[in-house]
């Protein structure tokens, strides 16, 4: 090798050196804190992009530099605003209901279960179950339940105390409170209604699963995580069209201490369809 063409190998290798290792690339996420499943899949995402590597933004308020990643968590008017405010920043939309994708997004993840799996884990878990009751925030949302059961009853939530939505559902065998918004504040306050009706409560909230429902039919955040960094990854190299999305892991779990609260057994051949047994027996 020639002189000069040492010296230039030398000279890009001390600017490299000067410049130390490459600063990783950050990550922005839009997510409501008050609401308990985005908040969960903030942390989880810390731990795909650690450090300052994340970071939590406002459409219309935060700047963004060149082609940023969106992660959006909270809904399709957040995405939308998202688009509106970093127009050159890809944006991973992350679906907490069956919904149409708002236009422009660069991928879509999945984060809620679907109806065929809420009707597998209500027959492994409460087979006996001929009349639901679906608890909504809006009309319309237990059509998506419809084969869930022989009959599926809804009623708006609204203002309404938790008493007087369980009443109006009538001779239900359970009760269903899908993972919405809308509904956290009042959920726990359902549960607590529904155990001293002796009324199983199913759903399909992380949150709600551990915090006393009977049986939850939850996604799996951990495995949405891993979805949303790969999308994130994606999005940043290579850009362009994303993959459809696909449904996430599902996990089933059983509450003994709402069975225990209620004078109701689980049998073992149930349990042992469930992923996760909680014994808070305490309650």
């Amino acid at each position: 090798m020639r002189i000069r063409e040492w010296m230039f190998v030398l000279v890009a290798a001390s600017a490299l050196a000067a410049q130390g290792p490459p600063a990783p690339q950050r990550v922005a996420v839009v997510y409501r804190e008050e609401v308990p499943t985005e908040g969960t899949l903030d942390l989880l995402l810390g731990r795909w992009f650690p450090g300052d590597q994340l970071r939590v933004v406002r459409p219309g308020v935060d700047r963004l530099p060149g082609r940023t990643p969106v992660v959006v968590l909270a809904g399709a008017t957040a995405a939308a605003a998202a688009r509106k405010a970093w127009p050159t920043c890809p944006v991973v939309f992350v679906a907490m209901e069956p919904a149409p994708p708002p236009a422009g997004v660069a991928s879509v993840v999945f984060a809620f279960v679907d109806a065929p799996a809420v009707l597998a884990g209500r027959r492994a878990l409460i087979p006996g179950v001929k009349r639901l009751g679906v608890v909504a925030s809006r009309p319309g949302v237990a059509l998506r339940y419809a084969d869930v059961a022989d009959t599926v009853l809804e009623v708006v939530a609204g203002a309404r105390s938790p008493d007087s939505i369980l009443q109006s559902l009538g001779g239900v065998d359970a009760v269903l409170i899908p993972d919405d918004p809308e509904l956290t504040a009042m959920a726990e306050r359902l549960v607590a209604s529904a155990r001293a009706r002796r009324l199983p409560v199913v759903t399909t909230s992380p949150w709600l699963a551990r915090s006393g429902a009977a049986v939850g039919i939850v996604p799996d955040l951990e495995s949405v995580a891993w979805s949303i960094a790969r999308a994130v990854k994606r999005a940043r190299v290579l850009g362009g069209a994303a993959p459809p999305p696909r449904p996430p892991s599902v996990r089933r779990t059983v509450d003994l201490g709402f069975w225990h609260a209620v004078g109701r057994s689980m049998p073992a051949s149930r349990l042992a369809l469930a992923d996760e047994i909680l014994r808070k027996l305490g309650r």
